[in-house]
């Protein structure tokens, strides 16, 4: 049976920790590379995000992703998915606010349910240029493109403002 797996190293800073989940992630058969089964074409899926036919049962899948994620010694949740259902393990409670609910809203181009300007519950790094936060060197000027590219454009800046405190 195929499963999606997500493992979410819970305030894990940097791209070496995942390389290294990455690593014993494959040693439990928890592959990164999916194949388009149309084309044949081979994409590496998301940072933390897996697939195995290795297991029968979603029980066995989140045993193997714990193994993989034990190993790197941080806080971890899992996420597995197949066969219609979707089983997780130590993922955060929702605990919805009114900033929450200003950065939903704002997403989705709508007003927020709160006066205050959604930029003023964003981190630092995310402030206009004009302010007086200090903004980490070297960050890429960001462009007009896709909202799935902004968001990683706006992952890689957050990811660069946490590695510079």
């Amino acid at each position: 049976m195929q499963f999606m797996v997500r493992i979410e190293l819970h305030g894990a800073k940097g791209e070496l920790v995942y390389e290294l989940l990455h690593a014993q992630a494959a040693i439990e058969n928890l592959s990164r590379t999916l194949t388009n089964a149309a084309t044949g074409e081979k994409s590496q899926a998301l940072t933390g995000t897996y697939w195995t036919e290795a297991y029968s049962t979603w029980q066995e899948v989140v045993a193997a992703a714990k193994r993989a994620a034990s190993r790197i010694h941080c806080n971890f949740g899992v996420m597995v998915a197949g066969d219609g259902e979707i089983h997780y393990d130590n993922c955060p409670p929702l605990h919805p606010t009114r900033r929450v609910g200003a950065l939903i809203a704002a997403a989705r181009g709508m007003a927020a349910p709160t006066t205050t300007p959604v930029r003023r519950t964003l981190p630092p790094v995310f402030a206009p240029v004009r302010s007086t936060v200090p903004v980490p060197h070297a960050l890429p000027t960001m462009t007009a493109g896709s909202s799935a590219d902004t968001a990683t454009r706006l992952g890689g800046l957050y990811e660069s403002y946490l590695r510079s405190k």
